[in-house]
């Protein structure tokens, strides 16, 4: 856990965005004064700045595909790190803000052995939360004594959801200032290993590594699926993940004006290989991973009411912001991302009924 100081940080306010509630939410920054664990940068590049928050007037999610079970019409957030204490310790108000904007179903990723107990206790009480286990890159130099007899246990065990875990988030993290790549290495290929033993997903973190994930990807192809989460790379890059069977998902971060990488990325991004992702709550990652140039603080949207914006609940505004940079429609855009979902999590090892 990286403690962060309570500091009001000089952001001016944003008009409201429109979400399924139809509750108007004016966002402002801020920095949480709770421990804070949750890495966002996800695949590509380093986050230099923090910027001004979500896009504006956006239209609730289309009611088409309505169904007696709204879980066959909703989304899932499928990377967030609801074990961080930032969301407080009911997470049963986030996981029902989630729903009323028809987002019923998260997937929580685990980053660490410490952090692995409340991701399973998460998985454990709510049906709607799938899990994954893993060494976060960030935290691999931390991280002794024999952990792969406790991710054996964990990975035995079904979530509430009838899900059995996912390995991750794990991967290759070149950007840090003080690293041994050697040891990221290591960790990374012996949990695809185990992934690959046990024909689990994986859910990989990639910043400044592309080349070098795709390369061990490549050789441990018995992997059933990979979800590149907040992926940035190149047109020849992202065929060469798709070739691997690779999926991609986006926060609001990735959609944002000023992110071009991240915008052209989503624009080459095969349609049918687009997932949706929180990767809440922080925003930007503590200084001591990334150097003196990197903010002090966690940078964090809220609304007035006091909820974090880099929840589920607001999937919803990167939905809309991807509809126009892949110039689709809504409803259309809508079926594809369920057909995507249903797609990825194909993949997911589920309990006999």
């Amino acid at each position: 856990m990286v403690p962060v100081e309570t500091v009001q940080a000089n952001q001016p306010k944003q008009k409201s965005a429109k979400i399924m509630s139809t509750d108007s939410i004016k966002t402002t920054s801020t920095a949480s004064s709770k421990p804070n664990r949750s890495p966002e940068t996800g695949s590509g590049e380093t986050a230099n700045s923090p910027e001004a928050g979500p896009a504006e007037n956006l239209s609730p999610v289309p009611d088409a595909a309505q169904s007696d079970n709204p879980k066959e019409s909703s989304l899932t957030d499928v990377h967030v790190h609801l074990q961080d204490f930032q969301f407080g310790t009911d997470l049963s108000l986030v996981l029902e803000r989630a729903r009323k904007n028809r987002v019923y179903r998260v997937i929580c990723s685990a980053t660490t052995p410490a952090d692995w107990s409340r991701v399973q206790q998460i998985g454990a009480q709510f049906p709607d939360v799938l899990t994954s286990f893993g060494i976060h890159p960030w935290f691999v130099s931390k991280v002794s004594g024999t952990w792969q007899n406790y991710l054996a246990i964990l990975l035995d065990q079904p979530n509430m959801s009838g899900y059995y875990p996912a390995i991750g988030e794990i991967g290759l993290d070149f950007a840090m200032k003080e690293r041994d790549n050697s040891i990221q290495e290591s960790f990374f290929i012996e949990q695809l290993e185990i992934a690959q033993e046990r024909k689990l997903p994986v859910i990989v973190h990639s910043v400044h590594a592309v080349e070098r994930v795709l390369e061990l990807l490549k050789k441990h192809a018995g992997i059933p699926v990979c979800l590149l989460h907040g992926f940035v790379g190149s047109e020849q890059q992202i065929n060469r993940a798709v070739d691997l069977g690779c999926f991609f998902s986006f926060s609001i971060r990735s959609v944002r004006k000023s992110h071009k990488k991240e915008r052209q990325t989503i624009l080459q991004a095969p349609r049918d290989r687009i997932l949706l992702e929180s990767d809440g709550p922080t925003l930007l990652p503590p200084r001591e991973f990334f150097g003196s140039d990197s903010p002090g603080i966690l940078i964090q949207e809220r609304g007035e009411d006091g909820f974090l914006l880099h929840e589920p609940a607001f999937i919803v505004q990167t939905f809309q912001e991807i509809c126009k940079i892949k110039k689709m429609d809504d409803d259309e855009f809508y079926h594809q991302i369920q057909m995507n979902e249903n797609h990825f999590l194909s993949f997911w090892k589920q309990a006999k009924q």
